[in-house]
This record gives structure tokens, sequence and C-alpha cells, in this order.
């Protein structure tokens, strides 16, 4: 389990991963994801792709997820 944050003034996305404690979860460990001007809003699709709205430059970027090599079936 993971979080991505935006972190405004830093300019970066970063991974927050999760370790469930009780009722809730904790951050056990936090991981610069991207670096990007003035990241604002996130958001991630079904698929894997984060939209990620930047406020200096009001753009909104992709970032695709690696497509996983092909299993051979033979």
């Amino acid at each position: 389990n993971c979080l991505f944050v935006t972190d405004y003034m830093g300019g970066t996305i970063l991974k927050m991963t999760l370790a469930r404690e009780g009722n809730t979860y904790r951050v056990s460990a936090v991981s610069p994801f991207a670096s990007m001007v003035t990241p604002l809003d996130i958001t991630v699709t079904p698929a894997g792709e984060f939209f990620i709205l930047s406020r200096r430059t009001q753009n909104v970027y992709r970032i695709r997820p690696k497509k996983a090599p092909r299993e051979d079936k033979s």
C-alpha cells in the first residue's frame, strides 16, 4: 500500500509507503517519485496513469507506468 502526495514547495511528488497498524496506517517510508514545478493536485487512473497539475506552468502532466515485459507462453 502506498500514498502519493504533492510537495508544492519542494517541487516533488512523494511516494509514501504505508504499513497497517490496527485500524489505521502509518508511513513506513518516504521516497521521491517525480520532480515537477509547483505540483498542486494529482489523480491516478485505474490504468495506473498519473495526472498532475502544475500551478506555475498551468499544465496537466501525465506519467504513464512502464509496461511489464510479455511472458513467453510457449
